[in-house]
């Protein structure tokens, strides 16, 4: 065994600490620093505001640095953890928040893009300003449709454990749903008020699954005694697998 796999239970607290540094960083990062700098439909004024608030920007741009490196970490911490209760869903929910980490390092490239523009490092108008950076407000919607199929995984990965509570991978389970009706909508440029509502309480929903998820992990950990149950029971069910074969 690796010594991660040796202290379950630090490793699950470890894991808990970084969700919810994410969840601290990330709105900085996602929403705060784009309603200081972008105006939607004025070119001249989001290409001012970006110069004008460009500590800020960057500022921004670093926060997502910080997200992406703590996703990749955290991401394979909770495929350790869920390992034992179906190792390919468990491969499955950690490629989808991969392929989710992948999106959001793409689209902070049009972020720099933007930035070297302002400063004269590239050629471009306010108006290309503009359009870099709503194509990255885009992007976002792009990575949260996979982040729902990470998380209804997920769910589905703790609601079976055994070792963490049920309610936390139920909701997380249904609330994944907002997270492809929000994204979805959003890439299609379809508004529809009941969708909208919809789509806003699923997401609730996701939030208190993920957020009574984090601080279970940081403060209680899981039972380390079950987990080592579930992960022997794993292994020799490959072992009877590779047997039969």
């Amino acid at each position: 065994m690796t010594h991660l796999t040796e202290n379950p239970r630090q490793l699950a607290r470890k894991a808990g600490a970084l969700y919810i540094l994410i969840a601290l960083i990330g709105p900085f990062a996602i929403a705060y620093v784009p309603s200081q700098i972008v105006t939607a439909g004025d070119a001249q004024a989001t290409a001012e505001a970006l110069m004008a608030r460009s500590g800020l920007f960057r500022l921004g741009m670093a926060a997502d640095f910080a997200v992406i490196g703590l996703e990749i970490v955290l991401t394979a911490m909770l495929y350790v953890l869920l390992r034992p209760v179906d190792p390919a869903r468990s491969m499955a929910a950690a490629l989808a928040r991969f392929a989710m980490i992948a999106v959001m390092a793409v689209i902070l490239l049009l972020n720099a893009a933007a930035v070297a523009i302002s400063t004269g490092a590239l050629s471009g108008s306010p108006e290309t300003v503009l359009a870099l950076l709503e194509v990255h407000a885009q992007g976002i919607f792009v990575w949260g449709v996979l982040f729902s199929l990470h998380l209804f995984l997920l769910g589905g990965l703790i609601r079976r454990s055994g070792y963490f509570p049920k309610w936390f991978g139920g909701a997380m389970v249904i609330g994944s749903f907002g997270y492809l009706i929000d994204g979805l909508a959003a890439l299609m440029q379809v508004d529809i008020l009941a969708l909208d509502i919809v789509g806003g309480v699923l997401l609730a929903i996701a939030t208190l699954g993920e957020l009574g998820f984090a601080l279970w992990l940081a403060i209680k950990g899981l039972d380390a005694t079950k987990w080592a149950d579930r992960a022997q029971i794993n292994v020799q069910s490959e072992v009877k697998s590779i047997g039969s074969c």
